[in-house]
Parts: structure tokens; C-alpha cells; sequence
């Protein structure tokens, strides 16, 4: 113990050790507060890392797409300009602008339009398996379980390769036949239940009729 002589008495000893161990004490809650201060920053720079990577890259999907629209009626135009760009731009920048990667940011622009219809919770990699999927519905239904029970890329692929969303949509749909026992007049008017069984149908996705029939 710092402090410790051979002749200190048993009381000078006794706050010896005392203080020692409030010093410790202050040094420990002084380092869980950097270490709180420290987290908060990481996780702030972060989201703002993510959130600008985002930006970046539906931006770019815009001036592409944009682009493109000038010369829609040329088929290989598209092609062409994908495969330029590249070939240009991954010798700068690296694999970030494979061919993939920018037909992606294309289809991440022409999907959700703007950085205001993002969270900022999913990361690219999210985003890539999202647009990916061709159903609107289908879609904001994988986003939203995704932010709302924190899958990782690697949760949601295996998630979307369950047919989780079809799943769900089944289950209610093979209810149907108590709803037509119910719709009988016992709780609901027949005319009324049938308006709501037509309506119900109808938000039904392609994919769901499809399995169904």
C-alpha cells in the first residue's frame, strides 16, 4: 500500500488503507464514465458513418438513374455504362463499385427515392438484401422486423429464405373458414363481412394468392 512505513501506528495504518481504497473507488467510477462517454461517441460516429454511406450511395444511384432515363430507349446503353463505370471507378475506390454494387445503388434509389424514407439503423448490407425483393409489401415487412427485432444480414437472409412473410399471411389466411362460419350472421351481417372478406383478399400479395391456389 503507497504510504506503508514499518512505524506507522495501527490507526494511521487503518487510514492509510482507507484512503487508498476510496482513491481506487473514485478511479473506477472515473473510468466507467470515460468508458460510457466512450461508447456513446462510437456508436454516434457510427450511425453518422452509416447514415452518410446511405446518402452517398443513393445519390449516386440517383445520378445513374438519372442519367439513364436520357437514354432510355438505347437497351445496351445501360450495359455499357455499368461496365465503364466500373471498371473506372473500382480502380479508385476498390470493390465498392462492382457491377453489382452499382446496379444496387441504382435499385436502392429508384426503391426508396430518399434518405428520409431510410432508417438509419440498417446498414448498407441490410439494404442490399432488401431491394432485392420485387414486392413493395414484402419488402417494408422485412425492413420493419428487421429494425424491430435487430437481425443481423445474416438473420434476415435466412429470415427471407424461411418465406417468413408468406408464412404469416397463410396462417391468417387459412382462418378464413371460421371467418365464413362467423361471417354466417352470428357475429358479423353477411353483407358486411362480405365487403370485409373482398377487401381482405385484395391486400392479399401476388406471392400469397400464388401459394394458395
Amino acid at each position: 500500500i503507497t504510504g506503508f512505513e514499518p512505524q506507522n501506528t495501527i490507526k494511521e495504518i487503518i487510514g492509510i488503507v482507507f484512503h487508498t481504497w476510496i482513491d481506487k473507488l473514485s478511479n473506477n467510477e472515473l473510468v466507467g464514465k470515460i468508458e460510457e462517454l466512450l461508447i456513446k461517441v462510437r456508436e454516434h460516429v457510427s450511425t453518422t458513418v452509416n447514415t452518410t454511406l446511405l446518402y452517398t450511395y443513393m445519390e449516386i444511384g440517383r445520378v445513374i438513374a438519372e442519367d439513364l432515363m436520357l437514354h432510355i430507349e438505347d437497351r445496351q446503353y445501360k450495359v455499357n455504362l455499368i461496365r465503364e463505370l466500373s471498371k473506372k471507378l473500382t480502380n479508385k475506390y476498390d470493390r465498392v463499385f462492382s457491377k453489382s454494387n452499382i446496379y444496387n445503388m441504382i435499385s436502392f434509389y429508384t426503391n426508396y427515392n430518399s434518405v428520409q424514407s431510410l432508417t438509419g439503423q440498417l446498414t448498407w448490407t441490410h439494404y442490399c438484401e432488401l431491394i432485392s425483393i420485387n414486392d413493395k409489401d414484402r419488402r417494408t415487412f422485412y425492413e420493419k422486423e428487421c429494425v424491430n427485432a435487430k437481425w443481423s444480414v445474416r438473420e434476415l437472409k435466412r429470415q427471407i429464405a424461411s418465406s417468413l412473410y408468406e408464412r404469416l399471411f397463410l396462417r391468417t389466411f387459412n382462418l378464413l373458414p371460421i371467418l365464413l362460419y362467423l361471417g354466417n350472421g352470428i357475429f358479423f351481417g353477411k353483407a358486411s363481412f362480405y365487403i370485409w372478406l373482398e377487401a381482405f383478399t385484395k391486400c392479399l400479395p401476388e406471392s400469397i394468392c400464388r401459394i394458395s391456389s
